[in-house]
């Protein structure tokens, strides 16, 4: 088993090596997103607009973007735009008859694929962290909260992955998923924490957004990184992160078997 998806990620890694200009235009993209926030934060912070409300100093909102970008890269997985393909072109009759789960498939190819990119990302956020020496205002990292950041990174890259499945999945049921798709796709970096932190949004809003699986999945891994959370709540956050994780996991299961019975009966 193990052997059959280590072929898939190599498969993944050549598709990627073949399409070389896709990979450097990702690249391109996620540096300019990062050089736009990073101007808007300079912009804020050099006046009094931020007035002590944003509750991070200038140097901690420059990591956060850089980190937040960079996880956005290793995390984020096509499968909500796949899958819909998949169903309504009729390939995911070529995947039902053979002896591989679809879903299982698509996570180990998406790693594949994007492998090089999560290297080189990786290495751009630590080169830029170091090279500013804006690293010495998140404090000392202990060792213990570098492997709860690791936890939580494949924790988080699960949660999005089954979060996504499941709206992939509703292509069972609706023919035309992809301007939804988008509204989607930016409803999650909002309240994930993809594009500015939570806290920033106030008491009320995280007290409520604790509560679903969104504030697990960028949120959570960059407040243990960052040492914003003690070794006690970044422990808690993960264990309730991986419990969201179990939970979307069977209700995925769920959803997919009524959508391939559907898809199969259709097809009869």
């Amino acid at each position: 088993m193990a052997r059959k998806y280590l072929f898939i990620i190599k498969m993944g890694i050549k598709e990627s090596v073949q399409y070389r200009m896709d990979f450097i235009w990702g690249i391109l993209g996620g540096m300019i997103k990062i050089l736009s926030l990073m101007l808007l934060w300079k912009t804020l912070y050099s006046s009094d607009m931020s007035n002590g409300k944003l509750h991070f100093t200038y140097e901690e909102i420059l990591i956060y973007t850089i980190l937040a970008r960079a996880l956005d890269v290793v995390i984020k997985n096509n499968i909500n735009i796949v899958l819909p393909e998949d169903v309504q072109m009729g390939k995911l009759t070529n995947f039902l008859i053979k002896p591989i789960d679809y879903l299982g498939f698509r996570l180990f190819e998406y790693i594949g694929t994007n492998l090089t990119s999560i290297l080189l990302m990786i290495g751009v956020a630590v080169f830029g962290i170091f090279q500013t020496k804006i690293y010495v205002h998140i404090g000392y990292i202990l060792i213990v909260h570098i492997l709860q950041f690791l936890i939580s990174l494949l924790n988080s890259l699960l949660l999005l992955f089954l979060l996504y499945s499941l709206f992939g999945i509703l292509s069972f049921w609706y023919t035309e998923v992809s301007a939804l798709n988008r509204a989607y796709q930016v409803f999650l970096q909002v309240f994930c924490g993809g594009y500015v932190p939570l806290e920033i949004y106030g008491d009320t809003f995280n007290r409520i957004i604790k509560f679903t699986p969104f504030i697990y999945i960028v949120d959570l891994p960059l407040r243990i990184i960052m040492n914003r959370c003690s070794i006690r709540d970044g422990m808690i956050g993960v264990l309730v992160q991986f419990s969201w994780v179990i939970l979307l996991f069977f209700l995925v299961k769920y959803m997919w078997k009524k959508g391939v019975e559907k898809f199969e009966s259709v097809g009869t």
